[in-house]
């Protein structure tokens, strides 16, 4: 990709802008920052939290065992962990265990007191997307201050340079560590239990993190009262090695050089496509599939849905980028064994993967992710889509995840009068639906279909998963359009909220299975009767790419663009979400579901 035209995109702020704070990062560490280029402001900044969060997880030891529930199943009795009935305090701890945090708050103080805000003027930040270096100058009390903040793209090394002449008298960078917490701030007031400084090393201690910080400075280092305060006249450097922990993948500049350049003639298309890379490389290309908001503050304590690693990452392998995916794909491997346990626990084949976890792999207990599957066949669709495009890529060394994946996959269906269905209970990828009246969902039935054929041609395919794939139940139609799934008519009615199933196998893929007029009249019943309010950052796409697969790429570009809450993209580039709850404010597959609908409209442009 051209990098004149990534420059043309550099964000810049001119005011203290409380929704669009700038990070910068590696993939496995990022640091957000305000205006001042620090953490500052922190009070100010409540819907898009100041946070420097690594890709490493807090534990609390823990031997607590959920009661399972039982359901009926087409022929056996099943058990999952959804009912917290009577174990609600076993449920929730289980369920925040595993939990990312706030590492440190690093902000300006001048004379001991924190720089308030109306006294910073003559704001001029600018982030250098090419490097990842976020340039901040500002006024305080009408002096100069220039800051320049940056991760080293090899390690979780954080760099921080200020020049000024309030150095001289009383401006200092403070460095404040937390207890951890899995909330989105990462808490924000209790300090750590304890932290020491010793031969260059900061160790921070408490009840559930232990981290470890090699310091590099040109000036003082003075800790009082569990804060570190660092000094220094006119310039003052700062380096902060967090954990002495690696990162294999290239700079920035290499990143965006080997990309493809896929591009449309829309400048706000571009902007969002650009900012979109920028934003998934730093954010969710660690060794761990990445959580929904990255590591830019946490959702879901932090954990990762593995059905939202689709989204993350198959832009980036269409963009021509599959390395920085690899690492996190190679995850499959560490949770192989828990997942053949979670298949075999219920009669199923082969290995099936969690909805909600963490570096062990255990589910998490709740009322809906247990009972999800559309995560099961990304792994292989992510694969194989990496095979096609890049002919040298060693398929050979996932063979196990892929069978055993496909295993699963292929024992998920049932056969009743020579037709297969999808096993229950199950709750489909719109989560709205009943879990005991929810029978073969379109949106599961086609993209099994489809992954398990395109398996097939990739010589995976067995006799059963060929038959599946010639025998499986075809979708309700009802009033010329599909039904969410086999054993309703309200879809458009009752279920028109959340994702819109009826056309989802129209979209990332396209299911050969289904009548393109019927898609088409699924469309624009969904056009006619869904609160669009309900949808989240990667419908949008999805319906995009439905019009595209049709035939109507200006209508899929007017979707791309609609202007509606959660498909906002904000001047940092992040798809905005839910600020209003302050639980998902910003959305990154949402960010990823955009590159994949780029990929299709624009490749041959």
């Amino acid at each position: 990709m051209n990098l004149d035209l990534i420059k043309k995109y550099n964000v810049i702020n001119k005011e203290i802008d409380v929704l669009n704070p700038l990070s910068v990062g590696n993939g496995s560490f990022v640091f957000t920052a305000d205006v001042t280029g620090l953490q500052t402001l922190v009070n100010e900044y409540k819907i898009f939290p100041l946070l420097s969060i690594e890709e490493k997880f807090a534990y609390k030891e823990s031997k607590k065992e959920i009661k399972l529930k039982s359901y009926q199943a087409y022929n056996r009795i099943v058990n999952y962990m959804t009912d917290s009935t009577n174990q609600e305090e076993d449920f929730n701890d289980l369920r925040t265990n595993y939990f990312k945090y706030n590492m440190f708050n690093l902000a300006f103080y001048y004379n001991n007191k924190l720089i308030n805000k109306n006294d910073i003027s003559d704001i001029n930040q600018e982030l250098d997307l090419i490097h990842g270096i976020l340039y901040s100058n500002f006024k305080y009390n009408n002096q100069n201050v220039q800051v320049i903040t940056k991760v080293c793209h090899d390690k979780d090394k954080l760099i921080i340079e200020v020049k000024s002449e309030l150095l001289n008298t009383g401006l200092i960078v403070k460095f404040r560590s937390f207890k951890a917490d899995y909330n989105k701030y990462g808490c924000l007031n209790e300090l750590v239990s304890k932290i020491e400084i010793n031969n260059n090393l900061i160790k921070v201690e408490d009840d559930y993190r232990k981290d470890i910080i090699k310091y590099e400075t040109n000036g003082l280092i003075v800790l009082i009262d569990k804060e570190i305060n660092f000094s220094n006249n006119d310039y003052l450097y700062l380096s902060l090695d967090i954990n002495n922990n690696k990162n294999n993948l290239c700079s920035l500049e290499k990143y965006f050089l080997k990309l493809n350049n896929y591009l449309s003639n829309n400048e706000e298309i571009n902007r969002r496509i650009v900012l979109s890379l920028y934003l998934i490389r730093i954010n969710s290309c660690g060794k761990f599939p990445p959580a929904e908001t990255g590591l830019t503050c946490n959702s879901w304590y932090g954990k990762f849905h593995l059905e939202m690693q689709l989204w993350h990452h198959l832009g980036l392998i269409y963009y021509g980028a599959y390395e920085e995916v690899i690492n996190s794909l190679d995850y499959y491997f560490s949770i192989y064994e828990e997942a053949k346990k979670r298949a075999e626990l219920n009669g199923f084949n082969g290995c099936r993967w969690p909805k909600m976890t963490d570096p062990s792999g255990l589910d998490s207990p709740s009322s809906i992710g247990p009972l999800l599957m559309w995560q099961q066949p990304h792994l292989v669709f992510m694969l194989l889509e990496i095979k096609r495009l890049n002919k040298d890529f060693d398929l050979l060394k996932y063979d196990i995840l892929i069978k055993d994946t496909l295993a699963c996959l292929t024992s998920f269906f049932y056969k009743k009068d020579d037709v297969y269905y999808l096993d229950y209970p199950l709750i489909p990828a719109c989560e709205c639906y009943d879990p005991l009246t929810t029978f073969s969902p379109i949106f599961e039935v086609e993209y099994f279909c489809f992954v398990l054929d395109l398996a097939n041609s990739y010589g995976y395919g067995t006799a059963v998963s060929r038959e599946i794939v010639n025998k499986a139940v075809k979708p309700k139609i009802f009033n010329l359009c599909y039904e969410g799934h086999i054993n309703t008519s309200e879809t458009y009615i009752k279920y028109n909220k959340d994702h819109p199933l009826p056309i989802m196998a129209y979209s990332f893929f396209k299911s050969k299975r289904l009548d393109k007029s019927i898609v088409l009249n699924s469309l624009n019943k969904i056009n006619e009767t869904w609160n669009f309010n309900s949808l989240w950052g990667w419908d949008f796409p999805s319906l995009a790419l439905a019009y595209y697969n049709l035939g109507y790429k200006d209508k899929a570009i007017e979707m791309l663009l609609a202007d509606y809450p959660k498909n906002t993209y904000l001047k940092n580039g992040h798809n905005m979400q839910k600020p209003e709850e302050e639980t998902l404010p910003l959305y990154l597959p949402g960010n990823g579901a955009f590159l994949i609908a780029c990929y299709h409209l624009f490749k041959s442009h």
